[in-house]
């Protein structure tokens, strides 16, 4: 090794992202049109006024749900803000899993238990 080898400062080295390869990245998309695109169902057993939203309890029967997705609550279209699964935050709800959904309205939607959203 060179006396000047010894001066020189190393460079920082550039942090490399996630590699997601791309037959990955296609299945995952195609997963995400599949949770839009399927028909949902969500029976209700539950609803309360929770500071300004809405949280509608129940079990997801068909499909799937998650944050950011429109749903008819007795005839209007609210979006649904944060899901919770077993009374922890989760990013979404599948079929057989009792949870929560948060919606965020002005009033409480005409939805009663046993109705399916």
């Amino acid at each position: 090794m060179s006396f000047l080898q010894l001066l020189r400062k190393e460079k920082p080295r550039k942090k490399l992202g996630i590699c997601v390869p791309d037959h990955a990245r296609k299945e995952r998309t195609k997963a995400e049109e599949a949770i839009i695109s399927t028909p949902n169902g969500f029976l209700v057993s539950g609803l309360f006024a929770v500071y300004d939203s809405i949280m509608v309890q129940g079990e997801m029967v068909q499909g799937t749900a998650k944050a950011g997705i429109e749903i008819d609550c007795g005839g209007k279209r609210l979006t649904v803000t944060d899901v919770f699964v077993d009374n922890r935050p989760s990013d979404r709800i599948d079929k057989g899993q009792r949870g929560a959904l948060f919606i965020h309205a002005e009033s409480l939607p005409l939805v009663r238990a046993g109705d399916l959203l």
